[in-house]
């Protein structure tokens, strides 16, 4: 333990950095949680549990791990949450992103104007998604708001939600789990974050109401899966989206409106057919939180990460990543030609032709 002591001596995190206690640590026999995780996780339920999984009934998402008190629900993992950032707002690395995710998803909206400016729902579409595009989105897309996405204990008004993408730097992201990585993907949140506030204070100046994602601070939806029913991708074996052109590389944000707006059509490249033989995550992921089948949860089969032996190392590491880093699909000009490839693959099966072949 000397040793550990010394390392921890030269760490800028000092105790919240020791080993085992802090910060879980590879054994021979797997990965071990550290003492914190399993003093500070819930008792009673898993985190799977609280996810749903193994449920083949429909219910609304609960929170599991938030930063922000969710109205009559008791948070699963609130107080796991709070050891990953008391470790991460003390890192150098860290610290100035973190202060500035604060100040984005902190800043106030102004109110709507005061007359509406009309318009077609068509145009409005065409408005939204050049203004986005213009304004930090990489990627854009629009469906109507369900229930189903809302988390318990939140209400949402507002008819439509505006998924906004923004794409990872494949080189920064390939160093997972260093921290590298992690950095890379706070500034991509933070300028998901300053896209999110441009297109909402744009919407309320034209006369409509407009909400966007505040993080931690107020998320009241899951953000997948309507970014897989507005057309941004397709929900791989990772639990993260793989868009046909970026891959899974890239994080999301998103506006609620009540101005009219048109729906875009989900993706229906061949993804899921890709990730039901692909094993590279699956085997690559440090804890083994990735199944190769799919599971139901909340009354739809999918694919599911198990949080419990996801979550510890996500938090020692701020962030993992590791199987954003090594899906096929994140290399820089791949997702393009792999999604032909099944495209033409799946059609001979089916006796069809492609335009391009």
């Amino acid at each position: 333990m000397g040793e550990a002591f010394k390392a921890v001596a030269k760490s800028p995190l000092g105790l919240l950095d020791l080993p085992w206690i802090f910060v879980g640590v590879r054994t021979k026999n797997g990965y071990r949680q550290s003492f914190a995780h399993r003093l500070l996780k819930p008792r009673s339920r898993s985190g799977s549990d609280v996810n749903g999984r193994g449920e083949t009934t429909f219910r609304r998402p609960s929170p599991v791990y938030h930063f922000r008190e969710t109205p009559g629900v008791k948070l699963g993992f609130k107080w796991v949450q709070q050891l990953f950032y008391s470790r991460m707002i003390r890192h150098p690395a860290f610290h100035e992103r973190i202060h500035e995710r604060k100040s984005n998803i902190g800043r106030d909206l102004p109110d709507p104007a005061a007359e509406k400016v009309e318009d077609t729902p068509e145009n409005w579409t065409r408005k939204v998604k050049a203004f986005a595009l213009e304004h930090e989105a990489d990627m854009v897309g629009i469906t109507e708001v369900r229930e189903e996405w809302v988390y318990e204990g939140f209400d949402v008004k507002l008819p439509w939600i505006i998924m906004e993408g923004v794409v990872q730097d494949y080189d920064k992201i390939a160093t997972a789990p260093d921290h590298t990585t992690n950095m890379e993907v706070l500034d991509q949140y933070n300028r998901a974050h300053r896209a999110n506030f441009d297109l909402a204070q744009w919407i309320r100046e034209q006369g409509y109401q407009a909400e966007r994602y505040r993080g931690f601070l107020g998320t009241t939806m899951t953000m997948i899966p309507p970014a897989i029913e507005a057309g941004l991708g397709i929900l791989g074996k990772h639990g993260s989206m793989i868009n046909s052109k970026h891959g899974p590389s890239f994080r999301l944000g998103y506006v609620m409106t009540d101005m009219p707006l048109i729906a875009d059509m989900p993706d229906d490249s061949p993804v899921d057919d890709f990730c039901m033989s692909c094993q590279v995550c699956t085997r690559e992921c440090p804890t083994g939180a990735i199944s190769d089948e799919k599971q139901w949860v909340r009354g739809e089969k999918k694919w599911y990460v198990d949080i419990d032996k996801c979550l510890p190392f996500f938090n020692d590491t701020f962030g993992c990543n590791v199987c954003i880093a090594v899906c096929p699909f994140s290399r820089p000009g791949a997702a393009e030609p792999l999604l032909l490839k099944l495209a033409r693959r799946r059609a001979r099966k089916l006796g069809e032709t492609t335009p391009a072949e």
